[in-house]
């Protein structure tokens, strides 16, 4: 899993469960993450398979209360891909594909 050019700033991960995760073939490159809150966030039973993240830039995001269960991802690529000023409140997704 090669990670290249990653600057993380002002990042806080609180009370993040990680559970049956999976990650394969996963490239990160020139990501830049700045001012990014994570809180009470809990990955169940969660596959990653070959997901390309290029030149993506997260400012100002904030997630709060997400609850992710059984979620699969398959083939996705992000390229030049840009978020500003996103916030993620009270969000739950179960069994999505």
């Amino acid at each position: 899993t090669p990670l290249s050019d990653f600057t993380h700033d002002d990042i806080t991960h609180n009370d993040i469960t990680y559970n049956d995760i999976t990650h394969g073939d996963i490239t990160y490159n020139n990501i830049t993450h700045n001012d990014i809150t994570h809180s009470d966030i809990t990955h169940n039973d969660t596959t990653h398979d070959d997901i390309t993240y290029d030149d993506t830039t997260y400012d100002d995001i904030a997630y709060d209360d997400i609850t992710y269960d059984n979620i699969t991802y398959n083939d996705i690529t992000y390229s030049n891909t840009t978020h500003d000023n996103i916030t993620y409140n009270n969000i739950t997704h179960s069994n999505t594909t």
